[in-house]
């Protein structure tokens, strides 16, 4: 690299308080693989985490620095509030390590994952006058306190960035000028998604099914608004028209949820429909091995980046009508969307999929063509970069 590119490198200061390493924080270090092309990273991290974040950042050599990086809550439930004092207790040691770690690195521009770290950083952001970008993955409830609280910590942020445009359009509510948002999907890094040409057995072995059944399957959070009983329940009705419908449930055992789910499945004896497969780190794996990809979440969801990695793969997708979820599919194009909370319509089209080859097949090329289209991490890497020159007002 010359001199002149050396010089006109962005210098980006990351923060990110992330304790476990999620969707967001796996967007965010996708992101910053590619940005270190043409800009010199640091990220701000809190000492609150489980050791997996740090040993990524350490995995792509990205330099980083640990401080008392915590969340304000509302809640007076005694494990909120110990969190909300202790965040506060310790927020002076937490602007004299920015103050230090901003004097050493001389950052051109201070990159935020989400808003709750501006609640926390207000007074420093506002005191260093340094420009700030951050990047919205769902914008909290628009709702008088969430109001009136945007209009003090947004105050520092320079420049808005939302990863669908139904997050846009739920943010500029606030109210926000529009001008100061930009829309940058999530990406997908294509190399590590190539599409399958079938689906490999690994369920079917570990169920001991039979190889001609066809398997949906749900992965992420065990948690109520991820739908799952949802599903379930779709899969109960179709027990009778369509008896070779399995569900696989992917994602970390254990937890009241995780245990209300087998309870579900053995009340309604569809034990030998239902496999829980456990946490699997690679995405992909989890693709190999079903028919189907259900994204049934009952919230709003700010992008589902599990959907485009699914449609990437050539599994065919069925999704809840659920924020930014309708950004990536198109119905009847690229997947199927259902209104949230209705085990009846995921039935039928759970249905649709499993007796109509022709559909699976239109819904695969469909999905795939969608993702390198729109949502390919170099593309969605280079309109972020151009978001944070814009904003320090740098250009290549």
């Amino acid at each position: 690299m010359s001199e002149a590119s050396n010089l006109n490198r962005l210098r980006v200061l990351a923060v990110v308080p992330t304790p476990y390493v999620f969707g967001l924080q796996v967007v965010t270090l996708d992101f910053f693989s590619r940005l270190r092309e043409w800009a010199d990273c640091h990220f701000l991290i809190t000492r609150w985490n489980d050791g997996e974040f740090p040993r990524r950042l350490v995995a792509m050599s990205i330099p980083h620095t640990t401080s008392w990086l915590g969340m304000f809550s509302r809640k007076l439930d005694p494990e909120n509030l110990r969190m909300t004092l202790e965040c506060a207790y310790r927020a002076p040691q937490l602007y004299g390590c920015l103050w230090r770690l901003v004097r050493q690195f001389r950052p051109d521009v201070i990159y935020t994952a989400n808003n709750h770290e501006l609640i926390l950083l207000h007074p420093m952001l506002r005191w260093l006058r340094i420009p700030v970008v951050c990047h919205m993955h769902d914008p909290p409830p628009n709702i008088p306190f969430q109001r009136a609280s945007f209009r003090v910590w947004s105050q520092p942020v320079t420049r808005f960035v939302t990863i669908a445009e139904d997050v846009r359009d739920r943010l500029v509510q606030f109210p926000l000028d529009p001008a100061r948002v930009t829309v940058v999907h999530n990406g997908i890094d294509l190399a590590q998604f190539p599409k399958r040409e079938k689906r490999g057995e690994r369920f079917v072995r570990q169920f001991g099914w039979s190889g001609d059944v066809l398997i949906a399957g749900i992965a992420g959070q065990m948690h109520d608004r991820k739908g799952h009983l949802d599903l379930l329940e779709a899969l109960d009705r179709l027990r009778d028209r369509v008896p070779r419908l399995r569900v696989v449930i992917g994602g970390k055992p254990g937890g009241a949820y995780y245990n209300h789910l087998v309870s579900f499945v053995s009340e309604r004896g569809l034990n030998d429909r239902v496999g829980f497969c456990g946490w699997m780190e690679h995405a992909r794996d989890f693709f190999e091995g079903i028919d189907a990809f259900v994204l049934a979440s009952r919230h709003e969801e700010g992008f589902g980046l599990v959907l485009a990695e699914a449609m990437a793969t050539g599994v065919p997708v069925i999704a809840t009508r659920s924020g930014g979820a309708v950004n990536v599919v198109e119905d009847g194009v690229s997947g199927l969307l259902v209104d949230r909370c209705a085990p009846a319509q995921m039935a039928s089209a759970l249905e649709a999929l499993c007796g109509d080859a022709a559909l699976r097949d239109r819904l695969v090329a469909g999905g795939r063509a969608r993702v390198e289209r729109e949502f390919d991490l170099d593309r969605q890497a280079e309109k972020l970069l151009a978001v944070l020159r814009e904003t320090t007002k740098r250009s290549p």
